[in-house]
């Protein structure tokens, strides 16, 4: 009988991540369905305010979205079409990211 034992300890390359690499990360689903009409911001700022805590003021959460959307160089893209056929769609990167 063999027995494995699973550490909860996150490495990246092969190296331990602290605290900081956790607070700065999170999983985004790749899954999820999204309204076809409606843009790229407005995407964002359903999912925010869906998934932020009740007690988070509105503006932080519009902020939050900008600061995601600068980050990910989407800012070009927040008034295209999420369903739109006819635009140039993002890179597969950008679109998984």
């Amino acid at each position: 009988m063999s027995i494995t034992q699973y550490s909860p300890q996150l490495q990246v390359n092969g190296h331990p991540q602290g605290i900081s690499f956790q607070r700065t990360t999170g999983y985004c689903e790749q899954n999820d369905v999204h309204e076809p009409t409606s843009t790229v911001l407005e995407s964002l700022l359903f999912s925010a305010r869906l998934r932020q805590s009740y007690d988070t003021p509105d503006e932080e959460k519009v902020r939050y979205v900008y600061s995601i959307m600068d980050l990910l160089e989407l800012s070009p893209l927040q008034h295209a079409i999420v369903g739109s056929k006819s635009l140039i769609p993002p890179s597969q990167p950008r679109v998984k990211r």
